[in-house]
């Protein structure tokens, strides 16, 4: 065999990296040669923003008028969104297929054959263009789709076989590096070819052509794994053998471990972290190039050039980063985890930044392109991070993990060009500066999952027998010591109440905005969007009022019922209170057909008695998996629920009424969303670690342990109601309860009427301005549960002190900032940016009052937060029928009188909790006879 390798002076495994590198080259070319060709193919003059509307930039003096015509075919904004995205139709389908078909059958054709096909597609798309138009195309592209969708699995499968942990971040962005470059070349020569070379065809025959040429070269040269390699070295082989463990596939692995990889929680926040980068990255590669042609206006041929440009820094940050976080690592200067935490974070927070400064910088085209440039430049940091991250968790399962990360962010490849093509009609600056608000988001939500939850060490379900592949140096205890990776149950469940309440709240707030167009007099003038008459109502304030407070009604009344039963039946009780909430909104249009405003407020009050036991149960499970040092910064995360639910359900909304042009599409969503996270529910959600099937027995042990003395009693105890009612601290806490429902209720429920009426702010603009802040909010209230628990764990102040502080924060400063802005008046900038404080600084309440039920007593905390959350859903109640009292005229001067009491609540509220409030457990909580434990 050594006769053979003198001709081969670079390792195999080189080779094997440089021909995966040249794969998602490929791929990446013939995957967004149509983002460019596109913008030749349809007939500009038909339709969009003109210059003189501010929404696009001027023609440059130099350039050919006809460069911006366009082609024959005359396809709207919407439909070029679904052309563009139904490739991502047929990518996410075989991801999970072709991981398991690499695993078993090896790397080698599952990766060659699906090149190839695309390569066959994309050679043929004019022809199908031309004979079948835009239902050809979206054929084709599904085909191409289905073709490429093996490609990172395979690789992964490939990559897991040859390259050992040392070199992996190195080789690994080499090789992921490839989407760079495809996305560099397919650009740039897009763009040359379409200005030097008459017609568009031009480019899918380029390459195809190549794709088809890398096909044969990598058969020739490439195997599945090194045993079967005919031309390796035996150093290279004895190397590899050394680092890896064994040198082949193993054929006889048992099945899939799906259960353990579907509910590990380092494989959800890595799913997590490849959403947030593919939603951006999908963002740039597909819809970027009509960026620069639409509302940039430059040529195709500089179109090409500067699409491209971001990519080759990409390109270069991924391999210089890779390089640099190999030597960390193996140097011993961070963690494998840390590394990939590091680098993702780079990748997230950068970009976010420079691609909503890059829509603030106007027409500045030399900032705009520096801006993108540094965007995507920090982007490339993904690749040592989180992308090669699935072969950290389980080399033995890489394909397979890659293809379900890759396969769920692919979705983000079908949803963001739609998204793009309804919420661009006129392609102008202001349309694509919320799509760049909404990636904003994204990426640091996703990013944030990721810090908290990702892991680097290779997790127990790698190995159901002796692990043939091995981390470092075959070293088979590897897998073994990975326990403390394995996957939490207790962050399962955090994760899953944090969703409960994000679907109740998006179900509670639909109806907030929407009101506002069904009963809007001013119809499209105001409210951007036109509304069938028979979607209309002549609601007034009062009927309004009566309407939105409904909900509130049964919301109290289900609070206090639930306080009985919350303790016992948990699980189920949460499931049917999401469920019931969730079909009586599915419900919401027909009743509002048959019965009219009478018939919607019943609805509503029984809306709101399925919702209002979600927080005792909440309360009930978080004593039960969260201990007490952990309390403030899970009990935020999963109430946190709210913000992100007012947010998503907010903007949301606003979008699918300015979309679809009716209100009734917003409660079919959210409702159906809800039922799907009550089946999820029903299979992965457990009442406490003891009565939990799958939990391993040290997370158990670790739980039982650290809830020791603040865990509830495994007895059933009577509720000591009188000595409840006679709590001081318990008083002192619903006061503060008061104050925050007060305040988050009037933004939630009333600030969008606000927003409409006297800032005359469309449907869509209104979701955003109103409920936009809430993410800040979530973010601020994220910050301050860790920071409350890391006060309290190193002493710098008490639990009491703590909860005071934070519930202080969360009262004086929102009532300042609810109070500057409505003396602001009209001033749109200013009165939002006034609304969007008020609403983050509300966020201080979580690390304060919401976590303080389960401090007092954990036995009760279902209780204890049934009272709670019961007295204060009665503001419910009170601020949405005062505000429709206070303002039939809808003026600024009665929304000041609403402002004004907002502000005097939200002081003495927080007053009475400063004087009365305490963190510790009250003596009630334990039986009579019981030695108190000290606190």
């Amino acid at each position: 065999m050594e006769k053979h390798t003198s001709v081969f002076i670079i390792p195999q495994r080189v080779i094997l990296a440089i021909m995966g590198f040249l794969a998602i080259m490929n791929a990446y070319t013939m995957r967004i040669s149509l983002s460019i060709a596109i913008t030749e193919m349809v007939n500009k003059t038909s339709g969009g923003a003109i210059e003189e509307d501010g929404g696009v930039c001027p023609i440059d003096e130099d350039a050919n008028p006809e460069d911006f015509t366009g082609g024959e075919f005359d396809w709207d904004e919407e439909l070029q969104g679904i052309i563009l995205s139904s490739f991502y139709w047929g990518y996410v389908i075989t991801h999970i297929p072709g991981g398991m078909l690499a695993e078993k059958f090896g790397g080698k054709w599952t990766l060659s054959l699906g090149i190839l096909s695309t390569a066959i597609f994309t050679l043929i798309t004019p022809w199908a263009v031309q004979s079948g138009g835009s239902t050809a195309l979206i054929v084709i592209r599904v085909l191409m789709g289905l073709g490429e969708g093996t490609t990172f699995p395979a690789l992964s499968a490939l990559m897991a076989t040859w390259i050992p942990a040392k070199e992996r971040s190195k080789l690994g962005s080499l090789v992921f590096g490839g989407g760079q470059v495809g996305t560099i070349l397919g650009n740039l020569l897009s763009g040359v070819l379409l200005h030097n070379i008459e017609g568009w065809s031009s480019v899918f025959y380029f390459f195809g052509g190549l794709g088809i040429l890398w096909f044969v070269i990598f058969t020739l040269l490439c195997y599945s794994d090194p045993e079967s390699h005919p031309f390796i070295s035996e150093k290279e082989k004895d190397y590899l053998k050394r680092e890896l463990g064994t040198l082949e596939r193993d054929r006889t692995l048992p099945p899939t471990p799906w259960r353990y990889i579907l509910t590990s929680v380092p494989m959800m926040a890595l799913v997590c972290a490849q959403i947030g980068h593919d939603w951006g990255f999908f963002i740039m590669v597909t819809d970027l190039p009509k960026y620069m042609s639409d509302v940039l206006r430059f040529s195709i041929k500089d179109n090409g050039l500067y699409s491209s440009l971001p990519y080759l820094v990409m390109w270069i940050v991924s391999l210089s980063t890779g390089v640099l976080s190999d030597w960390l690592i193996t140097s011993g200067r961070m963690t494998i985890t840390f590394g990939r935490k590091l680098f993702t974070t780079i990748a997230s927070i950068g970009p976010a930044c420079f691609i909503v400064g890059a829509s603030y910088a106007g027409c500045e085209k030399v900032i705009v392109v520096m801006l993108f440039t540094f965007a995507m430049g920090l982007m490339g940091t993904f690749y040592p991070g989180m992308k090669v991250n699935p072969l950290d968790l389980s080399p033995n399962y890489a394909g397979t993990l890659m293809a379900i990360t890759n396969g769920i962010g692919a979705i983000t490849g079908i949803i963001a060009p739609y998204v793009v093509g309804v919420m661009t009609p006129n392609h102008t600056l202001e349309e694509w500066r919320i799509v760049f608000w909404i990636s904003f988001a994204i990426f640091n939500v996703t990013n944030l999952v990721y810090i908290i939850w990702a892991s680097g060490e290779v997790q127990p379900w790698n190995t159901p027998h002796l692990m043939n592949k091995s981390v470092e140096s075959g070293d088979h205890r590897a897998a073994i010591e990975a326990k403390d990776s394995e996957a939490k149950k207790s962050h399962i469940l955090v994760m899953m109440a944090f969703f409960a309440i994000f679907n109740q709240y998006t179900m509670r707030v639909c109806l907030h905005l929407a009101i506002t167009v069904m009963t809007d007099d001013q119809n499209a003038t105001v409210s951007g969007v036109e509304i069938p008459d028979e979607d209309r109502f002549d609601w007034d304030e009062h009927e309004q009022g009566i309407i939105l407070s409904s909900f509130y009604w049964g919301y109290t009344l289900s609070h206090f019922a639930s306080t009985f039963v919350a303790d016992h039946y948990s699980k189920h009780l949460l499931g049917v209170s999401v469920l019931v909430t969730a079909i009586f909104t599915l419900l919401t249009p027909l009743a509002i057909d048959y019965g009219g405003a009478w018939l919607l407020v019943v609805f509503r009050v029984i809306e709101g008695i399925g919702e209002g036991a979600t927080f005792p149960v909440l309360s009930v499970l978080v004593a039960h998996w969260v201990p007490a040092n952990r309390r403030g910064f899970y009990g935020s995360f999963i109430f946190s629920g709210c913000q992100i639910g007012a947010l998503a359900g907010g903007i949301g909304t606003g979008y699918f009424i300015e979309a679809h042009g009716t209100w009734r599409t917003t409660f079919y969503f959210w409702g159906a969303l809800a039922v799907l996270w009550y089946i999820v529910w029903l299979l992965i959600g457990y009442e406490s670690p003891e009565t939990h099937p799958y939990i391993s027995e040290q997370e158990k042990s670790q739980l039982l342990e650290q809830l020791a003395d603040s865990k509830k009693s495994s007895e059933k105890l009577p509720i000591p109601w009188r000595r409840i009612f006679t709590s001081v601290p318990l008083w002192g806490l619903i006061a503060g309860q008061i104050g925050h429902d007060w305040g988050t209720y009037l933004i939630i429920t009333d600030l969008p009427k606000y927003m409409n009426s006297i800032l005359q702010f469309s449907v869509a603009d209104n979701g955003l301005v109103t409920y936009g802040p809430f993410f800040s909010m979530w973010l601020f209230s994220i910050l301050g549960g860790w920071l409350a628990d890391l006060q309290i764990k190193k002493r710098c102040m008490s639990r009491t002190n703590a909860r005071k502080l934070w519930t202080t924060i969360g009262s004086l400063l929102p009532a300042v900032f609810l109070m500057l802005a409505s003396y602001t008046g009209a001033n749109k900038v200013p009165v939002v940016l006034f609304f969007a404080l008020c609403v983050t600084f509300l966020g201080g309440f979580y690390p304060g009052v919401k976590v303080n039920s389960n401090d007092l007593s954990p036995n009760f905390a279902g209780v204890l937060m049934g009272m709670v959350n019961g007295i204060g859903a009665i503001t419910g109640i009170l601020t949405p029928y005062i505000a429709g009292l206070l303002t039939p005229n809808q003026t600024i001067e009665e929304w000041r009188i609403v402002f004004w009491i907002a502000f005097v609540v939200l002081n003495v509220t927080n007053v009475l909790f400063l004087m009365f409030a305490s963190g510790d457990i009250q003596p009630w909580n334990y039986p009579a006879g019981t030695e108190l434990p000290q606190q």
